[in-house]
């Protein structure tokens, strides 16, 4: 989490952060309510200042600014390991997976909703909305796609169903469907997609005349 002040963003030290804290700032950025602190997946450290440090929020303010804080400024006692980290409850993450790696273009359709991944189910899909999943996640086009058995723990989620992007759509989370995680899907109703490939890898033939250096 970051705060601007003084022209440039900097970090808030976790002395005394508490969740109280972290449902103030859900509420601030209209991200719903804080489901825990800090993030249960690693995050790159940030770098500048730390901005504040000792917030102590009773948790009904309607800013972080409203809480009580130590004083604006560099925090001698604090380094950027101690940054705080929230995971409000409207955090959405789209990826797709092929086993354990979800660094891939082609697989089974999964969002992070809750604080859980759930399945994207396939019923009613559409290339347009497939192609919306493969462009986010900077897969290029969208080939083909599927239904096909989940492969998430039992009793996870169906988050999405009945998806209709439209081919201006630029994320999942912009096309209508029904509401978040109220569907009849079943185990084998995961939509499977497969992505052109990344859209890094597509060069132009004068990109690579540039890069060859050639005429």
């Amino acid at each position: 989490m970051e705060v601007f002040h003084r022209g440039s963003w900097g970090t808030v030290c976790d002395d005394s952060w508490d969740l109280e804290d972290a449902q103030v700032v859900c509420r601030q950025l209209q991200c719903g309510t804080a489901l825990s602190v800090p993030l249960p997946f690693p995050l790159r450290p940030a770098t500048g200042p730390i901005w504040l440090d000792e917030v102590g929020c009773v948790g009904n303010e309607t800013s972080l600014w409203e809480c009580p804080p130590a004083e604006w400024g560099q925090k001698e006692d604090c380094v950027h390991k101690e940054d705080v980290t929230v995971l409000c409850s409207e955090y959405k993450q789209l990826r797709l997976r092929q086993e354990d790696d979800t660094r891939v273009c082609s697989g089974l359709a999964e969002v992070f909703y809750n604080g859980t991944w759930g399945s994207v189910c396939g019923d009613g899909m559409t290339g347009d909305t497939a192609t919306v999943i493969c462009r986010q996640l900077g897969c290029g086009d969208s080939e083909d796609y599927d239904q096909v058995a989940t492969s998430l723990r039992p009793g996870s989620p169906f988050w999405l169903d009945n998806i209709k992007c439209g081919v201006h759509d630029e994320a999942l989370w912009q096309c209508p469907s029904s509401p978040w995680g109220q569907n009849d899907c079943t185990n084998t109703d995961t939509a499977k997609i497969h992505c052109k490939g990344p859209m890094d890898d597509v060069i132009s033939v004068e990109e690579q005349r540039q890069e060859l250096q050639c005429p």
